[in-house]
């Protein structure tokens, strides 16, 4: 007999199914991972990594006017450096302070190099209040 298959969602894929193999899924570091909340959301990638460096981009973008933004995140290894922002670590934090403000639609590129394993965060805390994985 037949087992029964999902119905197809938009452009004929299925939905994952659960089991085997998802706590890698979880954690590939291809997919970027967004973060949000009052109007500011943060992608998170892992643009390159070799031995033990990698370099991440964080994608920062404004849904509404922000001043004296300030970003912390869980960070894996030692942050080497920093492009687009003010920056330091406290043990596995990364705290970022880009030196402008960003206006609605807005987005700011900062790139970190670490040496170290990548993570990919799954919390951060803004400025503006909790940041939430979405």
């Amino acid at each position: 007999a037949l087992s029964p298959r999902a119905p197809a969602g938009p452009r004929g894929l299925r939905p994952a199914v659960r089991g085997e193999g998802e706590d890698q899924a979880l954690t590939d570091l291809k997919v970027p991972v967004r973060f949000e909340h009052q109007g500011v959301t943060v992608d998170f990638g892992v643009v390159q990594e070799k031995e033990e460096v990698y370099t991440a981009k964080l994608t920062v973008t404004a849904g509404e006017k922000v001043t004296g933004l300030a970003l912390s995140l869980p960070v894996g290894g030692e942050v080497d450096s920093v492009t687009g922002a003010g920056w330091q670590q406290d043990g596995d934090t990364l705290v970022l302070e880009p030196d402008r403000d960003l206006e609605v639609g807005e987005s700011l590129v900062l790139t970190f190099t670490a040496h170290g394993r990548a993570q990919a965060p799954r919390t951060c805390r803004s400025t503006r209040g909790e940041c939430a994985v979405v």
